[in-house]
């Protein structure tokens, strides 16, 4: 995928129709036997030889390819956030929300490298769990979810919140950074066509909870 995502940033700055089509051949091979791809392939291969402008065809190639794919990153991300945030705030030891918000992330992990390239076992999947945690430091992962749950809560609200809620939104908003930077790593092309997901269309949902909704009954 990285080799992939270097090509892609080549064939747009190279501009040609020469290089975009080297590029979109490359890609048919990548996902020769991804069976959701098949559609967005041959309608690629129908316009392929109607486009003559190399950077529109690599654009199309990425609309064609992996916007379905995109969509479902998107949603096993939110998923598994609002997943992590409920179990880690109702759990009553700290070991269970370590172990849990571990657990999650690299089945998370797997999930997305399973969207985007296929699905890694063993030892592929712990490579990529390492790969997808430097990209999380390089980015700041902790600062920018403690960033988001202020920007979300605000100073007054984030003040009423119990200190076990406040742990289980930010144990689900660290988990949305994981699947975020799992496609970072993950997706075959940079995304160009598309903006990024963002935390707030992953882990929005999150910081409107109220405190009273993640409280055990009774």
């Amino acid at each position: 995928a990285a080799r992939l995502r270097a090509e892609t940033d080549a064939a747009l700055a190279a501009g040609t129709t020469e290089a975009a089509r080297g590029l979109l051949g490359r890609i048919d091979a990548f996902y020769a036997k991804d069976a959701t791809t098949a559609r967005g392939r041959a309608a690629l291969a129908g316009h392929a030889g109607e486009i003559i402008d190399g950077k529109n065809l690599v654009l199309l190639a990425e609309r064609e390819l992996l916007a379905e794919k995109d969509r479902a990153a998107r949603t096993v991300i939110a998923a598994a956030a609002s997943r992590v945030a409920m179990v880690t705030t109702l759990s009553p030891r700290a070991w269970v929300d370590i172990a849990f918000v571990l657990a999650q992330s690299v089945r998370l992990i797997s999930k997305v490298a399973a969207i985007y390239s296929g699905r890694p076992g063993g030892l592929a999947t712990w490579r990529l769990a390492a790969r997808v945690l430097t990209h999380l430091a390089v980015t700041g992962g902790v600062a920018v979810a403690n960033d988001a749950i202020g920007q979300f809560l605000g100073a007054g609200l984030a003040g009423r919140l119990s200190s076990k809620l406040g742990e289980g939104m930010l144990n689900g908003v660290l988990t949305a950074r994981v699947g975020l930077s799992a496609i970072a790593v993950c997706r075959p092309m940079p995304f160009r066509a598309f903006a990024p997901p963002t935390l707030a269309e992953v882990a929005g949902s999150l910081m409107s909870a109220k405190p009273e909704s993640a409280k055990p009954a009774g």
